[in-house]
């Protein structure tokens, strides 16, 4: 049976995956990966990834509180509180042509406090 050859986006994930598992252990906190195709805006480096360290409870306390006001300044918080250097530089670049970029980590950010938020209503 022949082995299916992954896309490039699966080998980038992959290695990506690889990287968050070291950054863990070197960082010994959970570290959360955000994968995603910009190859719409970006055709000649297609995938980009941050990188993120776990927050901490103040910041997700925080984050939390700022969800009611603002969705993407919650994600923002979480987004600069917590991304490594390690991750991809256009998502902190002041271009406006990164824009696209920072707003599609805020939003993944974002969902992050939604867990939060989710997690606390709960209790």
């Amino acid at each position: 049976m022949e082995e299916k050859e992954l896309t490039p986006f699966e080998v980038f994930q992959e290695n990506a995956e690889a990287k968050r598992a070291e950054l863990e252990a070197i960082h010994k906190v959970k570290v959360t990966a955000f994968i995603v195709n910009v190859s719409g805006d970006f055709p000649e480096n297609p995938f980009s990834v941050a990188y993120l360290k776990d927050p901490q409870r103040i910041v997700k306390m925080k984050a939390v509180d700022a969800l009611d006001q603002s969705g993407t300044m919650a994600g923002d918080m979480i987004l600069n509180s917590c991304l490594l250097p390690e991750s991809d530089p256009r998502i902190l670049n002041d271009d406006p042509k990164y824009d696209t970029l920072y707003m599609t980590m805020i939003g993944k950010a974002r969902e992050l406090v939604t867990y939060y938020s989710i997690v606390v209503k709960k209790n």
